[in-house]
């Protein structure tokens, strides 16, 4: 069976590359929101910082774009206005635009406004306004600044290609700007919705099966109907960390066994609603198994290079200073507390049989992790993958 006849199930971690059905490997899952309690991890790469930890996986989306399948959502009345509800903005839609709902490569469902079986538009994320450190966004300069800083991290992981170029007004306080992106056979526009008066920064994601020209013009229409509810302050941050993972999925750290050691060596658990994703560490050896159920089968191993603190940061090309800043944001953070891995794949099983030979690209993964002691209630790991910015999160379950 060739490639075009088997099924997607997820994309690589280091490449965006699809991972067939036959094959196995660590995928992202169930990213985090923006959480004041989590902004540890957003301040590693400067730019992510500007987005607030929403990014949601921008892989995993790409991945999604339209499925076989049109949208499903409830049906909708000629003419009868209806509202899709974000966390700090609301839309008002009519039809053809309807809700529905896609599943991501890692299983997660996201709810999506779609225009028939044409355009789905996504919220992706957003961050307070006020984090964009020296930008006045009140200046025509600004605008271009946040636009360039955007462009800049997008296309690490996808092809950008041609945009606004600053950010244009959508109505009353409100600016927006895109870009349009290419991953794989995915395609759309990337959108920012900026408003000074309620300090946020809003990211959307187009996916479309028609001209860029016909889905931005639907989008425009409908993103004029957007209110924004609230100022982006701590007390947001405060609320959303209830939807950070380590939250939403207390139940897969309750009635089991913690790890009590603060150190990457042992085994993690991934947080997520159904995703059995497990990572071993043995002094310089890992394993990443598809599901902590069954160590003997569909797994990576390997041998990893681990540093700690500042060093580790320079050897993949992140800036140290950034330790220092999120350090300062949570006292109880250490130096050590920050670990740098550099992954060299040996060993690939999948479904009983070794396709070290045929799977393993010669590419080392880095990846930086960030533990955090939550005392009785265990130690989560924070993990961000350095060049696609994907992140996940881990409960240790194992010392």
């Amino acid at each position: 069976m060739n490639n075009e006849e088997k099924k997607i199930v997820g994309y690589d971690p280091q490449t965006g590359q699809p991972i067939y059905e036959e094959n196995t490997q660590p995928v992202t899952t169930e990213p985090k929101k923006k959480s004041k309690a989590g902004l540890i991890i957003g301040i590693i790469i400067g730019v992510i910082v500007f987005l607030g930890l929403c990014i949601f996986g921008i892989i995993a989306l790409l991945g999604v774009a339209f499925n076989s399948n049109n949208p499903k959502g409830p049906s909708s009345t000629i003419n009868e206005e209806k509202t899709y509800y974000g966390e700090t903005f609301k839309i008002k839609y009519s039809y053809p635009w309807k809700e529905a709902t896609t599943t991501l490569t890692t299983g997660e469902k996201r709810k999506l406004l779609a225009y028939n079986d044409e355009v789905q538009i996504v919220p992706v994320g957003s961050s307070a306004l006020d984090e964009a450190d020296n930008i006045d966004f009140s200046t025509y300069t600004g605008k271009a600044t946040l636009y360039n800083e955007f462009r800049k991290y997008w296309g690490e992981s996808n092809t950008i290609g041609t945009g606004t170029g600053t950010f244009l007004i959508l109505k009353d306080d409100i600016y927006y700007a895109s870009m349009e992106y290419t991953k794989g056979n995915a395609k759309g526009k990337l959108y920012l919705v900026v408003s000074e008066d309620n300090n946020i920064i809003l990211s959307f994601m187009t996916a479309i099966k028609i001209d860029q020209e016909t889905a931005d013009q639907r989008v425009l229409e409908l993103l004029k109907n957007i209110t924004i509810d609230t100022k982006y302050d701590d007390d947001l941050a405060n609320s959303l960390d209830q939807m950070s993972n380590w939250n939403m999925y207390k139940s897969v750290r309750t009635n089991t066994t913690l790890g009590k050691k603060r150190v990457l060596d042992g085994g993690w658990r991934v947080l997520s609603s159904d995703g059995e994703a497990y990572w071993i560490f043995k002094g310089n050896e890992y394993w990443w198994y598809k599901s902590y159920k069954d160590l003997n089968d569909n797994y990576w191993y390997g041998t990893v290079q681990v540093y700690r603190g500042k060093e580790g940061y320079k050897k993949v090309g992140l800036d140290p200073n950034k330790i220092d800043e999120a350090m300062a944001k949570d006292k109880k953070m250490k130096e050590t507390d920050f670990y740098t891995t550099i992954f060299t794949p040996k060993k690939i099983m999948s479904n009983g049989e070794d396709k070290s030979s045929t799977n393993i690209a010669g590419e080392d993964w880095h990846m930086v992790w960030i533990l955090v002691d939550h005392g009785s209630e265990g130690i989560e790991a924070q993990q961000l993958n350095v060049k696609t910015a994907d992140t996940s999160f881990f409960v240790k379950v194992k010392d």
